[in-house]
Order: structure tokens, then C-alpha cells, then sequence
């Protein structure tokens, strides 16, 4: 995450209109936000582990909150070392682009996770979870691969496979190499290798990972809803400037 005065994250939030309060992860392994209004960077903490209430309803938080931080550090470091390597969703277009409809900044999705989503649709199709005719546009936009970066993370971030897991948590990575087209990334927090079974299905323990941990995922999904990352209530109509 960008870090320095408030001038430089000022400038940042500005180049990249949209991104506040959606989640970072740095070179350190640390998940964080931008507060727009205080124009700084923000740490993510959980001060769900000093709540007993909580802890005594989740008693398992702590040892998923432990993983989930370890896999915050395997996750940057693997990047850090070998780029794409599976786990980066695609990356971030500065905003004020006058050949799309929104002024936000644009996410665009890699073609293999753009290939995903369409995969998961049809699988709801063919097991009648959906129905093709009834299907509306809005479900078509969700496999555009190019979207503002609001509905982009959104969908991303609540997007759930046939087994009803999410597959995704898509968290932000800036690239300090100039030298770099693209120096916003997205990355998958809840990546993990590709477990399928030869016969092309889904595997029963590749499931049981995209639910590990899933607290934690519950805490961060509401906290963009409750910051305001995620706010559907300044989607407006479709022939107009959108987020």
C-alpha cells in the first residue's frame, strides 16, 4: 500500500478513484486500507480477538486468524517471487478513462479468471441452480472482464462457486517498479494450487480450502460493506456515469 504525506496518498486515491477503504496487502505481508477522508494508510488490526463474546462464539477465530496471517506472508512472499503464479486476478487502470461510462478507476480481469466465473455460471445452469432464461444483465455484466473497480471487487469479492464457497477475496498490490504498465495489482488472498481431479471435477478438499478460515473472510467482507467500499446504493442507471 502507497505510504508517505497525505499529499502523495492524496494524489494516489485521486490517479485511482475508487479504491479507498478496499483492502492492501504490502511487501511486509500486512493487510491494510486507505482512509480517504484522513488521507492515510490504515493497518488492519481484528480487535475481534480482545471481544470475548465474539471469541466465545467463534472459538476456533484465533487459529484461523494465525493461518490467515501466515498465509498474508506466504502469499507476498511467493509474488514477490515468482509474479503472477496463479494468484493474481489482474490488475488496476487509472480512473478518468473517457472511452468507459464510469469515473472510477478500471479493473481488468486476466482471461483465465474471466474463463472461471463463466465456468461457475454454466455449472449453476446445468444443475439447475440457475435458470439460463431467467438469467439478467447484471449477471452478464459480472463476466465482463473489463468493470469499474467497485462492481469489479464486488463481484469478485462475493462471487461463490457451485459448492457455495467464495472463491475469492481480492485484495490490492502496488508495484513500486516504474518501469511497470500496471502498478496496481489484484491478487487472490484466498488462493491456493489447483487441486481438480483428472476427470475435470471439482475436488472435495479444494472446497474445504476456499472455506478455511472463513471467519476471517466474513469480518473483512463486512467491514468493506460498513467503510463503504462496497455501497450499491451509488450504483446509478446504466446510461450514466457510474461507480
Amino acid at each position: 500500500m502507497p505510504q508517505g504525506s497525505s499529499n502523495a496518498i492524496s494524489r494516489f486515491i485521486h490517479q485511482y478513484k475508487g479504491i479507498e477503504g478496499f483492502y492492501f496487502l504490502n511487501t511486509s505481508g500486512e493487510l491494510g486500507y486507505i482512509k480517504s477522508k484522513e488521507l492515510r494508510s490504515v493497518k488492519e488490526t481484528f480487535p475481534q480477538v480482545n471481544n470475548r463474546s465474539f471469541l466465545k462464539i467463534h472459538p476456533d477465530f484465533i487459529e484461523q486468524l494465525e493461518g490467515f496471517l501466515r498465509d498474508l506472508g506466504d502469499l507476498s512472499t511467493l509474488y514477490g517471487n515468482d509474479g503472477k503464479g496463479g494468484f493474481e486476478l489482474g490488475y488496476v487502470l487509472p480512473a478518468n478513462d473517457s472511452s468507459q461510462k464510469w469515473r472510477s478507476a478500471t479493473l481488468v480481469l486476466h482471461k483465465n479468471v474471466v474463463e472461471t466465473l463463466r465456468e461457475d455460471e454454466n455449472l449453476f445452469f446445468k444443475k439447475g441452480i440457475k435458470d439460463r432464461y431467467n438469467s439478467t444483465e447484471l449477471d452478464a455484466e459480472k463476466l465482463q472482464g473489463i468493470r469499474s473497480i467497485q462492481r469489479g471487487l464486488d463481484d469478485l469479492t462475493h462471487h461463490r462457486d457451485v459448492f457455495g464457497m467464495y472463491r475469492y477475496f481480492p485484495v490490492l498490490f502496488y508495484v513500486r517498479d516504474r518501469s511497470t504498465q500496471a502498478a496496481l495489482r489484484v491478487l487472490n488472498l484466498k488462493w491456493r494450487p489447483n487441486r481438480e481431479r483428472p476427470d475435470g471435477g471439482a475436488n472435495a478438499q479444494t472446497a474445504a480450502h476456499f472455506g478455511a478460515r472463513e471467519t476471517v473472510y466474513s469480518i473483512l467482507r463486512d467491514n468493506l460493506v460498513q467503510r463503504g467500499a462496497i455501497d450499491r446504493s451509488r450504483r446509478v442507471a446504466q446510461d450514466s456515469s457510474t461507480i
